[in-house]
């Protein structure tokens, strides 16, 4: 096959991570402008890497489910597991709870809000910017959660998860690995807000 660019192997990485994606959602993720997204995922339909389904008016790009496409996605990027092949299942002690990767990033956000009651979501994206998780971002505003989402829920939707702030309602990201929980817990302590491995 074909040696692939580092731009389709950004693509790649993107939708292997987020299957059923769009342009907009791929140029977000992966941080290629919206043209670069149409140019690369036009040419990885034609290497047969990529097929396309339209849903509720919107194009979908997701990976041709066949062996040697996973072959190609750089392993940096890939999802982390541990040691043994098994997916990290490590539970974090916060506030006297226990919490899995997802719900600690939820607790603590949640924590500052409550100790900050006047934050902004912008003020909010300072303290945990999207850079900590780049896939999604650490937060966004929920309707714009929603719409990321489509119907694999990529944030913590639910009534009692979605949190109130001054100005917005935003929801919080459950697309953790554990190298984005690490840099996350950099800005938590950074902040104020520490958490162990139980």
């Amino acid at each position: 096959m074909k040696k692939l660019t580092e731009t389709q192997k950004k693509v790649l990485d993107t939708l292997s991570q987020h299957p059923n994606s769009n342009a907009d959602e791929i140029s977000t993720q992966s941080g290629l402008t919206k043209l670069t997204v149409y140019a690369t995922v036009k040419k990885l339909e034609a290497l047969k890497l990529v097929n396309k389904k339209y849903s509720e008016g919107q194009t979908l790009y997701f990976l041709r489910p066949e062996e040697n496409v996973t072959a190609t996605i750089p392993k940096k990027n890939a999802v982390k597991k541990s040691s043994t092949g098994k997916r990290d299942f490590t539970k974090y002690k916060f506030n006297g709870e226990l919490h899995s990767k997802g719900r600690l990033v939820l607790a603590i956000v949640t924590q500052y809000t409550k100790d900050h009651r006047n934050v902004t979501l912008a003020k909010l994206k300072e303290v945990f910017p999207d850079t900590l998780i780049p896939t999604t971002g650490v937060l966004l505003e929920l309707s714009a959660a929603k719409r990321f989402s489509g119907k694999t829920p990529r944030f913590f939707l639910k009534p009692d998860e979605v949190i109130k702030l001054k100005d917005k309602t935003i929801a919080v990201t459950n697309q953790l690995t554990s190298s984005y929980l690490e840099t996350f817990l950099v800005a938590a302590k950074k902040a104020g807000y520490k958490a162990q491995p139980a």
